[in-house]
């Protein structure tokens, strides 16, 4: 079934895929998605090429790991709560399958991932890291924690750029197209109605949307 029906027609794709148990495409979507987000710290790092900021690099390094980790956590956890909240109103549904038809549902978040790494970079490229929060000085023997609230500074200062406030805004819609593909994969792989279904997506999407813009901004 070609992957265009993912959104011209979720139910009927979903169904379909039900039939096929292998994860290969689910797995490629993950690790695109995974260094779609991984791209907000590469960014990072060709903004400061060329100043003297050496000694930022194994955190940036450790930071672009982070985000990369973050996706590949949250396809076995998304499922993981989509599937116990069913499991808590008694619905038949099965985790791997569940995990299978969720995976297809990140596609959505590579444009989300794109969106903010795109909308990081512009704002930071066009400022001076070391007039934003940096301290170029090849000498600089700050510790750890001196070094992570320079970078946070340095990073959060994008936040208040329209671009990237209008990269976040898309980057958010890319997230609720995928809750509404989970949505879908959760009453297609359940015996939940369309209301449970929603009641089993919507909470933990609506928490980590909240929880992630409190963070970024």
């Amino acid at each position: 079934m070609r992957t265009i029906n993912l959104f011209a027609n979720p139910n009927e794709f979903f169904e379909e895929r039900i039939k096929y148990p292998t994860m290969t495409a689910q797995s490629a979507i993950i690790l695109v998605t995974a260094l779609a987000f991984g791209g907000q710290m590469i960014g990072v790092y060709f903004t400061t090429l060329g100043m003297e900021v050496n000694h930022y690099e194994s955190l940036i390094i450790v930071l672009s790991i982070v985000q990369m980790i973050v996706p590949l956590v949250l396809w076995p956890a998304f499922t993981l709560i989509f599937w116990g909240i069913g499991k808590a109103v008694n619905a038949q549904l099965r985790f791997k399958l569940l995990l299978r038809l969720t995976g297809w549902g990140f596609l959505p978040m590579i444009g989300a991932g794109m969106s903010l790494a795109l909308g990081r970079y512009v704002p930071l490229r066009a400022a001076n890291p070391c007039n934003a929060a940096l301290v170029c000085d090849p000498a600089y023997t700050g510790t750890l924690t001196l070094l992570v609230e320079d970078l946070f500074l340095y990073i959060g200062s994008a936040t208040s750029s329209v671009v990237f406030q209008a990269a976040f805004v898309v980057a958010v819609l890319f997230i609720l197209l995928s809750a509404y593909l989970w949505y879908n994969a959760v009453y297609e792989a359940s015996t939940l109605t369309r209301q449970g279904a929603f009641l089993a997506v919507a909470p933990p999407v609506l928490v980590c949307l909240v929880v992630y813009t409190y963070v970024t901004f």
